[in-house]
Order: C-alpha cells, then sequence, then structure tokens
C-alpha cells in the first residue's frame, strides 16, 4: 500500500531514489553493509516489552486479547567516510510477541548493538508474508511481517533522507 501526497515533489524523488530498497526481499543488514563497505552500526533507542497496539495485533495476525511484546527500536548508522563517519540511514523498529520468543528466539530480546539481519537472515533465514509502505514525516517506512523459524515478526524500517540523499549523491 503506498501513502503519499502526490502533489509533494520531494516525496516522489526519494520514492524513486529507494525503490529498488523499499522493495528488496532479503536482509536489509546485508544490502546496507554492502552498500557502506563496512559494518552496520546499530544505536537502540529502546529495548523492552510494551502493550501492543491494534495496528500490530492485526499485522501480526494476533488475536485482540494479545496483550504484550518485545519491542526493539534503533537507528542504523552507514559508515561512509574513509574517517568512519557514520550517517543515520534507517529508524527501525521491530516487534516479538512473547509467545514466539521460545528457545533461540530469546536471544532477540538481547540484541543490543547487533544486527537483527545477523539473527534473522542466517541459517534458516526469515521469509517474507507480507509488507506495506508507508510515507510518514521522517521519510519512506517498508513494514514488513516474516515468518521466522515459525514465528511471526514484524519489523518497521524508515529510510530517513540522509540515505536517500546518500543513494542519490552516489547513482
Amino acid at each position: 500500500m503506498w501513502q503519499a501526497d502526490p502533489q509533494d515533489r520531494y516525496c516522489r524523488q526519494q520514492a524513486g531514489v529507494l525503490a529498488d530498497w523499499l522493495a528488496a526481499d532479503g536482509s536489509l543488514t546485508a544490502r546496507l553493509e554492502a552498500l557502506s563497505g563496512n559494518r552496520l552500526l546499530v544505536l537502540p533507542t529502546f529495548e523492552g516489552r510494551i502493550t501492543l497496539n491494534l495496528a500490530d495485533k492485526r499485522a501480526l495476525g494476533l488475536p485482540p486479547r494479545a496483550q504484550s511484546a518485545w519491542l526493539r527500536e534503533a537507528t542504523l548508522m552507514g559508515q561512509v567516510g574513509d574517517d568512519g563517519t557514520a550517517q543515520a540511514w534507517v529508524a527501525a523498529r521491530s516487534v516479538f510477541p512473547f509467545a514466539s520468543l521460545t528457545k533461540d528466539a530469546r536471544k532477540l530480546m538481547r540484541l543490543g548493538g547487533t544486527p537483527i539481519g545477523y539473527v534473522m537472515f542466517g541459517r534458516g533465514g526469515a521469509v517474507l508474508a507480507k509488507r506495506w509502505l508507508t510515507h510518514t514525516p521522517q521519510g519512506w517506512q517498508r513494514s514488513s511481517v516474516y515468518d521466522w523459524q515459525g514465528r511471526r515478526v514484524l519489523i518497521g524500517e524508515t529510510f530517513l533522507p540522509a540515505f536517500a540523499d546518500f543513494l542519490a549523491a552516489n547513482a
């Protein structure tokens, strides 16, 4: 689903520059690292228990009575300078229903600065179940529900203006 003001020229320009990134399957972590030639820096801004909102419940296919989940919010920083300069490229939000955080999946609650792509797209990788796109005040966002080892995970990735500008300058 695309939601944007069709009169917003900058929004349309960003969509064009980001089209491949918004539609790409697989690990965003791997793509960002390949683009920058460096390891992705992850700056967690929040990790903890949340009360699920109705939109998250619907996206994950959870019953209305589902109450809480583990949330991780982070900024993904691309290292672009020879001096290690980093730019905020993506604001990420990952929702893990507690029912899915059993056995090996509990490590998703302790990611810290580890990119989620290292965990979810290794062997037994995540499979995209559905995706929708929205333009937010921060930039274009892709929201994806993945099936990972029999579990549902919701990941939102907002591509920040600095990333779109970097892509346009390096096209």
